[in-house]
């Protein structure tokens, strides 16, 4: 199969955690594929840089600011993305909220809103975003998940790591479920958080081999199955030199 056929070309993607690290060099990638990109995050600080950098590659986008972690502005997100574009074919969460207290010191409002972003988000989103993938034939959803298996002398905020293990296992659950409207999802664990926010460590060559087998999944180029619904940040086909 050529390259062609593999295009995003006309694809609209919403880009969930956009304004910057790995979100931002991921709309990069997919607009370079060729997507229309819904750019989001929870205020325009960053993301409008990203909005202009996607700009200048040629590609068509929007940004949309809105509250992820509540029901009505998650919904609001997909319904003004639908008015903007007529269709949504891909969706990338990607919004990590860090608190750093421990749990002596964990505020009640941190632990409620690290879950509501980090966990409910995901999970609003992709939801709403059944009924348009299926209208027009399937779609991908990829969950980026921070690494949650740490030694003993590394400290992860106790919300935080609930809140990845709740979106992994979200993206377990509902892997065969949304199979079933031609929806591939799965997540992926894509290093530590302090490097999901920084842009830089994704443009070195190992950053851009892994950017790069992510786009491949977007373009439904891996033949990943439903169950096989956790893959790690050394993917398989990296390994392997791909």
């Amino acid at each position: 199969m050529t390259e062609k056929h593999y295009s995003l070309a006309g694809r609209v993607i919403l880009v969930s955690g956009a304004a910057r690290g790995l979100g931002r060099v991921l709309a990069l990638a997919l607009a370079r594929a060729g997507a229309v990109l819904a750019l989001h995050d929870l205020s325009p600080i960053h993301l409008e840089e990203t909005y202009q950098k996607v700009r200048e590659l040629g590609a068509k986008c929007h940004m949309y600011v809105a509250d992820s972690g509540k029901g009505l502005p998650a919904r609001m997100l997909i319904t003004e993305i639908l008015e903007d574009w007529g269709r949504l074919d891909g969706l990338i969460n990607n919004l990590h909220v860090h608190p750093e207290a421990d749990l002596a010191h964990l505020d009640e409002w941190d632990w409620e809103r690290t879950l509501e972003l980090n966990l409910s988000g995901p999970f609003l989103l992709m939801q709403s975003a059944i009924a348009p993938m299926a209208a027009t034939g399937g779609g991908t959803v990829l969950n980026l998940i921070a690494e949650f298996m740490t030694d003993e002398s590394s400290r992860v905020n106790a919300a935080f790591a609930a809140s990845q293990y709740g979106l992994a296992g979200l993206t377990q659950a509902t892997a065969h479920e949304l199979m079933a409207y031609n929806i591939f999802s799965c997540a992926l664990e894509v290093g530590p958080v302090a490097k999901i926010l920084d842009e830089s460590p994704w443009w070195d060559v190992e950053g851009q081999r892994q950017v790069a087998w992510i786009i491949r999944l977007m373009e439904r180029r891996e033949n990943v199955p439903a169950g096989a619904w956790l893959r790690r940040t050394y993917f398989e086909s990296l390994a392997r030199g791909e």
